[in-house]
Order: structure tokens, then sequence, then C-alpha cells
């Protein structure tokens, strides 16, 4: 059974931050300040009860309204838009789907919120392909080498909703 929440300690959703280059993992608490940002726009996919993808975004002028949470490339006056700060799922769970479950579930949510676009990085093809199901806009000029000191290339994309 696949079931889905926007509430979850912390603590127990530290083990999504695992799945990245250390450069890429949030401490305990410096992950519920990000998260109090978000102020909702989060979401948890259960497989058979078992915790296995989180998404979570928030608008631009909420991220920048925090000095450490300034985003290349993101406009901060987009008040119709959500930024997707991360979309994760478990290493043994990816691969079968989950990942557009739980976008399309998210994606639904920021359209009931009345959020016009989504906006965000891919960081990987696998990310790339995720956003492309949901019809991702991708712009050249808008990439970055060395996403926050990693070996990764980070693509700007948008869906409208």
């Amino acid at each position: 059974m696949i079931t889905f929440t926007s509430r979850m300690d912390v603590e127990r959703s530290m083990m999504f931050d695992q799945e990245y280059e250390p450069e890429l993992q949030m401490d305990v608490e410096e992950k519920r300040e990000l998260l109090e940002v978000c102020r909702g726009q989060v979401v948890y996919i259960f497989f058979d009860g078992r915790v296995i993808g989180e998404t979570y975004g928030a608008t631009p002028a909420e991220l920048y309204a925090h000095e450490d949470k300034k985003i290349p490339g993101v406009n901060k006056n987009e008040n119709n838009s959500v930024y997707c700060y991360s979309t994760t799922i478990v290493g043994a769970y990816q691969g079968f789907g989950f990942g557009q479950l739980l976008k399309a579930y998210w994606l639904g949510l920021c359209k009931a919120r009345n959020f016009k676009r989504v906006v965000g990085h891919a960081t990987n093809d696998a990310a790339a392909k995720l956003n492309n199901k949901f019809g991702a806009v991708w712009f050249q000029g808008k990439h970055y080498a060395n996403w926050y000191g990693t070996q990764r290339t980070a693509h700007y994309y948008e869906i409208e909703l």
C-alpha cells in the first residue's frame, strides 16, 4: 500500500540526506529550519508502512528571507512559484516509479494551493527524466557547475501547473 503524509519527525527524515554527498547533507537543525520555511510544502511517501521518499519546497521569497537559503538562478520575487528544494527516494526503492508518484502528489498539492509554477534544479539524469514527465522546460544559460561544492552540474527548470 502507498500512502502520503506531510508530517514526520525531522530526525526520522535524515535518512534521505544520506543519499547525497556530504556537501549536500544537512544536520538535524539545518533541516528543521528549512522544513519550517517550507510551511506545508513537505510530502513523504510510504510503501507498506515504510517511509521511502520525501519532497519539499518553498516560495523563493520564503527561501530568500533566510540568508543561507539563496538558490542560484532563482528570482526571489516569483510570488506564484514554489521552488522544489529536494525530491529523494531511498536507493533500494529507486527505479520503481515511486519518485513519479511522489512528485505528482506534491505537484497536485502545489496546484491546489494556487501556485502557477514549480521551479527547481536537476543535478542528475534521473531527476531530469522525472521532471520531464511533468513538462519541465529547461533554460540554457541557467546551469551551475560544482553545485554546492560537488561534482554535480545543476540545470534549472520550470514546470507550469
